[in-house]
């Protein structure tokens, strides 16, 4: 009976210590991230981020820092930003319009290493590219558009030998090209580059 008991007791010890091993290893072991197919208010393909955070790690999140909502546009001003969380990384958008500002192209190119798209212009800094873009519509023939699209991941990335900065380069064209397309309907939608954004040293 003594024996039966032991038995017992050395089976339960050893069900429990296996439960305490694989709670442990469940805890420790990073979970996949999943980026949803639309992102930013489901104005922006997801699966174009997907190259910008980890296989594994914290969970996506989604923020909002403006009060409109992303994908909200308005014949004189709009603004609004999305910031995108996964496995520590961040990618962050943003974009103001203001039919009154005309985005000098001398002075916004002094602000970091000069870019073009096409006749648009803006500079790169700080891990993020900043895109001004002409918007004619209905009611301002010269109104523009300030795009800015960054990555923490670009931050640290090395122009001339890393990935992270051309694929952001692609990403802002991307983004751009559905803001002037789907959400303001700009006219300038026919004269809209192919390709990347493009520094205007003509590195890549």
């Amino acid at each position: 009976m003594r024996g039966k008991r032991s038995a017992v007791i050395a089976a339960f010890t050893a069900v429990l210590a296996l439960g305490i091993t694989l709670g442990v290893y469940q805890a420790s072991t990073p979970e996949k991230v999943s980026i949803p197919d639309s992102v930013c208010n489901g104005t922006l393909k997801g699966e174009q981020f997907r190259d910008f955070f980890p296989r594994e790690g914290e969970k996506f999140t989604e923020e909002e820092h403006t009060r409109s909502r992303f994908g909200w546009a308005d014949d004189n001003f709009s603004s609004a930003s999305c910031v995108l969380r996964a496995g520590d990384n961040d990618v962050w958008l943003e974009y103001i319009y203001n039919a009154g500002n005309k985005y000098p192209r001398e002075d916004m190119q002094k602000r970091g290493e000069p870019t073009e798209w096409g006749e648009d212009y803006g500079a790169y800094r700080n891990g993020a590219f900043f895109m001004y873009v002409a918007c004619p519509g209905s009611v301002n023939a010269q109104g523009k558009i300030l795009v800015k699209v960054g990555a923490s991941s670009a931050e640290a990335d090395e122009r001339d030998v890393g990935k992270v900065v051309p694929q952001l380069a692609s990403l802002t064209a991307s983004v751009v090209r559905t803001l002037v397309t789907e959400m303001f309907e700009c006219r300038s939608v026919d004269s809209l580059p192919e390709g990347p954004v493009e520094f205007s040293d003509g590195r890549p």
